[in-house]
């Protein structure tokens, strides 16, 4: 159930913030820091809101006044850093975004907030070790180096290496490390390119009297060398809908495919990932004649 309203949230996120892509949490894991892609407290909305109530809007850093900013960035307003310590997940600090202008220039940084002016929000969880996060149960994701791919909302990025750890009430259960990676190639372009130029129109009886023809993919297979293999491919020709792949219009698309060298390879978290191939084309008899 908490996963379901985490997932929730995230959805709720990427809409109000405008699909915005959202700062990481920040965690400590054999002493290295990665950016956590979740947000522990905000599974508690007594937590989360607690934390929210007690944001200064400025703070005094030798002597100097700064605000603090609200990025669309971070719809949460806060950045909480964790840590695993002998196999359980607690909360070390809890940090703000802020900025100040000096001589026309913006400065930015984040301020660290006291433990004092949080730790009783949290004071069913203190311990002598600190704040355990006993109320999360879920699977949690953490990612450092580059970026293998990136879309601009939530967290829905992949890093080089990624940690993927269950936790039950707090305590660690499993955790795996993967290393990510990504080979260019084919993609989506080379795909609407190549079914524009080459699908052979006048072989076909059924395409004798449409321009448009509508192709959706999906369920790829692409060897470890960037060979297409297969795909399932649904056609729309005029109102009638074909799926069967054994139809020639079928596989003459499939033929078209096998023609593209080398496709475009994800490999996350230990297994090859295409299923960001999956997309619908429309492809036009007049393409060529537009050119």
């Amino acid at each position: 159930m908490r996963k379901i309203i985490h997932t929730i949230i995230l959805l709720f996120v990427s809409l109000t913030a405008g699909a915005t892509g959202q700062d990481a949490e920040k965690i400590i894991i054999d002493g290295e820091k990665w950016d956590l892609l979740y947000c522990p407290i905000e599974l508690d909305t007594t937590l989360s809101n607690g934390i929210r109530r007690i944001l200064p809007d400025t703070v005094m850093i030798d002597g100097e006044r700064w605000k603090r900013i609200e990025w669309t960035s971070n719809w949460r307003r806060y950045i909480g850093e964790w840590e695993i310590k002998e196999g359980k997940l607690y909360l070390r600090d809890i940090y703000i975004e802020i900025g100040r202008e000096v001589n026309g220039k913006h400065k930015f940084g984040e301020a660290k907030l006291p433990y004092d002016s949080y730790k009783d929000i949290f004071a069913d969880y203190l311990t002598e070790d600190g704040i355990l996060a006993s109320w999360v149960s879920d699977t949690l994701r953490a990612g450092k180096g580059g970026l293998v791919d990136y879309f601009h909302a939530g967290f829905d990025r992949t890093y080089e290496k990624e940690y993927i750890f269950s936790v039950a009430n707090g305590v660690i259960s499993d955790k795996n490390l993967y290393n990510n990676f990504h080979k260019a190639g084919v993609g989506w372009r080379q795909i609407k390119e190549a079914l524009n130029k080459n699908f052979p129109w006048e072989r076909f009886r059924k395409c004798k009297n449409v321009n448009k023809i509508s192709i959706q993919t999906s369920n790829y297979t692409v060897d470890e060398n960037g060979k297409f293999i297969d795909c399932r491919v649904i056609l729309t020709i005029g109102n009638k809908e074909y799926k069967k792949q054994s139809s020639a219009e079928i596989k003459a698309i499939k033929e078209i495919l096998k023609s593209l060298h080398p496709w475009q390879l994800y490999y996350i978290h230990g297994k090859y990932d295409h299923s960001h191939l999956d997309n619908p084309y429309t492809i036009s008899r007049d393409y060529n004649s537009k050119r």
